[in-house]
């Protein structure tokens, strides 16, 4: 299984849910059962979490911790590994329509907390270059060199 892609879909299958459910459509009785045993199993192993996706859309995610800490339940518990494979077959039996939606939603922030995290990394690596007197920087119109 691959956590990470179980993780993020498992998250937008239940956001996508939640925000159907919010404009007033409905959603199948398997559907809202499968996510009900995974919001069980997931409260009884972190509560916090299970709390912040239960109370989506109301309280949006900070998405790239929450697919890191379900992707972290789900690497240390096989019955929540379970229960979150049987939600997802029941998702691709009985679609959301919004689900591709939020998958994309839930990428762009993933995307955008990479992209940060490459930018720390590459500016540290430019001060430990200059500090080592081996470059330059270059703010807006000037350059700091060591």
């Amino acid at each position: 299984m691959n956590f990470f892609l179980t993780a993020v879909t498992t998250i937008a299958a239940i956001v996508g849910k939640k925000i159907l459910e919010k404009n007033g459509e409905k959603i199948g009785t398997v559907v809202n059962e499968k996510a009900g045993a995974f919001l069980s199993k997931l409260k009884e192993k972190s509560s916090h979490l299970s709390m912040a996706l239960e109370a989506v859309p109301e309280t949006p995610l900070n998405y790239p911790e929450t697919v890191g800490d379900v992707e972290n339940a789900l690497k240390n518990n096989s019955e929540l590994e379970e229960i979150a494979a049987e939600f997802l077959k029941v998702v691709n039996e009985e679609s959301i329509p919004n689900l591709q939606e939020v998958m994309l939603e839930i990428s762009k922030a993933l995307e955008a907390q990479t992209n940060q995290s490459v930018t720390y990394i590459n500016n540290i690596g430019k001060l430990v270059n200059l500090a080592e007197g081996n470059g330059k920087i270059e703010i807006g119109s000037q350059t700091i060199q060591l």
